[in-house]
């Protein structure tokens, strides 16, 4: 009867280890920087020298967790750039170091920040704003302290929240940022490899 629980609950859980692939790209990272950011594929993240930028003003610690708070998009806002732009394809050849920025300019005036302070679950002080997992930034050291994300939480949200549980368990800061922008593209309820994308 047990067996029979514990393959229910395996098989309710991602059908992929997120947080591995993540680790596995942190431990890289780390060999080449100071500061490591994690995010998500489906993220439309600052261009390098703004988070170069941020990352070295007065505002950055190397004591604390950061969490950006992302703005909002969608395929149909996307495909205008493109369209009013004479981009053809909609591909990772298209967005080449001209259109690149010219889509992260057009958002920007799209959009508006996103002061959206919402915990996921009634308790969580952790989650400083909703979907908080979506761009993280720490310094190497905390990375290491912490020793990344618990890779055997395959269930969803525990990515969002948890890795920042353990930076404050470990004695660091954590604090939420609404710049540079950031954008999420729209995909429909879903994730944690649960849904497939919605066209």
């Amino acid at each position: 009867m047990l067996q029979s629980f514990l393959l229910i609950m395996i098989l309710n859980a991602a059908v992929c280890c997120e947080v591995l692939a993540r680790n596995i790209g942190i431990r890289r990272a780390i060999d080449h920087s100071d500061f490591v950011v994690s995010t998500n594929i489906d993220i439309i993240a600052p261009r390098r020298y703004e988070l170069d930028k941020m990352i070295l003003s007065d505002e950055i610690r190397s004591d604390t967790f950061y969490t950006i708070s992302r703005r909002h998009t969608d395929w149909g806002m996307i495909k205008k750039f493109f369209t009013d732009n004479n981009i053809p394809d909609l591909n990772v050849n298209s967005l080449n170091f001209k259109a690149w920025p010219l889509l992260r300019d057009f958002l920007i005036l799209s959009s508006s920040e996103r002061h959206f302070n919402e915990v996921v679950v009634k308790g969580d002080d952790y989650s400083l704003i909703n979907c908080s997992g979506d761009n993280q930034i720490a310094h190497k050291d905390i990375w290491n302290t912490i020793r990344g994300f618990e890779e055997d939480l395959i269930y969803v949200l525990y990515s969002d929240t948890n890795v920042q549980k353990k930076a404050v368990m470990h004695g660091f800061g954590l604090k939420a940022l609404y710049n540079p922008a950031l954008f999420h593209i729209e995909h429909g309820k879903g994730g944690a490899g649960f849904y497939g994308w919605h066209k």
